[in-house]
């Protein structure tokens, strides 16, 4: 640390060599021969102390900007400027070949009115196909959905009439009501008669009746064997009508109808009463048959209904995902149309068209031309930089970094400049230290800084860009302290601080100890603080060996 009065420091100590070797050869109270202890003394005065850190650093423009150009694609065609120049805000600095540029913008253009109107079409083709298909399954108009109804409608009426089939076949099997039943019934109740008749008249055997007998069973036979249409039935009721009938009148044609010729009918009317019974049995079992074959019809005609509801619902489900996937497309369709992107592209190719001046974003001067005419307009072009507005770009080692804050004073000066000194204030302090070059924080306490900047305060300096300052700032000050040199103050061992002042006693020194408060320090003096102490004092600057009450030459 350094203070500002240090660089009068030679001056001071010269005069007050002087001054003592004055005092001590024409001291009158100086003895001759004795032993006295000679001491080195300072008069106590006032004075401005300050306490400082010093940094360097290189001058900058505090206002200073980096000329860049949108258009690093083309080419420059024009460079107004050369450096030094000085040159105000919105000054053309130079001109960009815009030629290809303004070929993009009218191709960006036709592009833009093209697809505007291909997203028209696509719109109002989508809109429609939405909105007919809304108002067909609004209207009952959908034909997947009317196909799987009318289905549903053609298995309901399909499955009604199978339960009616079935539902009257099995009415009319617990009725007795079955055709085929009724009919082989009827020639079983018929067989079974002429079976008794036949028997009877084998059991009242009567030669002289053969003749009628035989008329008798020829009627039993036809009656056994008529239909209901009065039709002799030789299918179903007497297959064997016919050979039933040749031998009855086989046995009317032999000489009477004997004994055995009864016998033989009675036999052949059982054997027609027992195949009756089986056509009974046998049409029973067929009308249990059919009416198995109804419910089974029933049985497929619930599974088709079933499914045609189950169809139905799919019908209905897929309709509205269709009118989804409608209502989709036609959002994206809508938002296609509403996309910005092209539109702002063109905006911006129209914007860098119009930034094909490149312009002075400050008043200053120039300090750099990085490009001539027909370089690429990329990177840096020019350097603009306000030479009355400096500051200076240092860093402040960690050991200072407590010490200092934004808006302390400071104190710069440069070599190039001598004998010249401008005032500043610290406008910056880096929240971290400086990185090394992989990124990471410096180590080792010699090394870690925090990068800082001094606005220089005075407007009118000979300070330049690019020139080395030296920066005192000032940390803490004090005006009008009384302070002596560090030797001349002693600290005990408890911690009390103390100087020894030469008060004069008639024609000798004597020294008085004095208990001090230690204020202010700086580099090379101690703000000592007592009420026994004032200015003019005469304090005994190398106390070794004095003490309280001692006589003291004054060297």
């Amino acid at each position: 640390m350094k203070e500002i009065w240090k660089k009068h420091k030679k001056l001071i100590v010269i005069a007050v060599v002087a001054v003592v070797v004055v005092a001590f050869f024409f001291n009158p109270f100086k003895g001759s021969g004795n032993s006295d202890l000679m001491v080195q003394t300072t008069v106590l005065a006032k004075q401005d102390l300050s306490k400082t850190v010093e940094v360097t650093g290189l001058v900058e423009s505090a206002d200073s900007m980096k000329v860049t150009s949108s258009l690093a694609a083309y080419e420059m065609q024009t460079i107004n400027v050369k450096a030094g120049d000085k040159v105000e805000a919105g000054q053309v600095l130079g001109t960009v070949d815009v030629e290809d540029l303004l070929l993009d913008v009218q191709k960006a253009e036709a592009s833009l009115n093209i697809n505007d109107q291909t997203t028209g079409l696509t719109l109002n083709s989508t809109q429609q196909e939405y909105e007919d298909f809304k108002a067909d399954l609004e209207n009952n108009m959908n034909s997947s959905i009317n196909n799987a109804q009318t289905n549903v409608d053609n298995a309901l009426t399909t499955l009604n009439d199978a339960k009616k089939a079935y539902n009257e076949a099995l009415e009319d099997m617990d009725q007795g009501e079955n055709e085929t039943i009724k009919k082989a019934q009827k020639a079983v109740d018929n067989a079974r008669k002429a079976y008794r008749n036949a028997s009877d008249a084998y059991d009242s055997y009567d030669p002289d009746a053969s003749e009628s007998l035989i008329n008798s069973l020829l009627a039993d036979l036809t009656r056994q064997c008529t239909n209901a249409d009065g039709e002799i039935d030789r299918v179903k009721l007497c297959p064997t009508y016919d050979s039933e009938k040749a031998k009855i009148l086989a046995q009317g044609a032999s000489s009477g109808s004997s004994e055995s010729s009864l016998k033989s009918a009675s036999d052949s009317a059982y054997d027609a009463y027992k195949e009756a019974k089986d056509a009974l049995a046998d049409a029973v079992k067929a009308a249990d048959k059919q009416l198995e074959s109804y419910l089974d019809a029933v049985d497929k005609a619930q599974t088709a209904y079933d499914n045609a509801e189950k169809n139905l619902t799919i019908a209905k489900r897929n309709a509205q995902q269709q009118l989804k996937t409608y209502e989709d497309s036609l959002t994206k369709t809508q938002l296609s149309a509403s996309d910005p992107s092209r539109q702002i592209e063109l905006q911006k190719l129209k914007k860098q068209l119009n930034e094909a001046e490149i312009t002075a974003p400050i008043s200053g001067t120039v300090t750099a031309v990085n490009v001539e005419v027909g370089d690429k307009a990329s990177g840096v072009l020019f350097v603009i930089e306000n030479a009355d507005a400096l500051k200076i770009n240092t860093a402040i080692k960690e050991y200072d970094l407590m010490s200092v804050q934004n808006g302390m004073k400071a104190i710069i000066s440069a070599d190039a400049i001598p004998n010249e000194k401008y005032n500043g204030k610290v406008s910056f302090i880096a929240p971290a230290a400086k990185k090394a070059a992989d990124g990471s924080t410096k180590s080792g306490s010699s090394s870690v800084e925090f990068e800082s900047e001094i606005d220089v305060t005075d407007t009118k300096t000979d300070l330049r860009i690019g020139m080395n300052a030296k920066v005192n700032i000032i940390v803490e000050e004090k005006k009008g302290a009384l302070a002596v040199p560090y030797d001349a103050v002693i600290t005990d061992v408890d911690g009390t601080s103390y100087i020894y002042v030469a008060q004069q006693d008639g024609n000798k020194y004597t020294a008085k100890k004095v208990i001090v408060t230690i204020g202010m320090e700086t580099d090379f003096l101690l703000e000592v603080i007592s009420d026994e102490l004032q200015e003019g004092d005469i304090v005994i600057t190398s106390p070794q060996g004095v003490s309280e009450g001692a006589t003291v030459l004054l060297g």
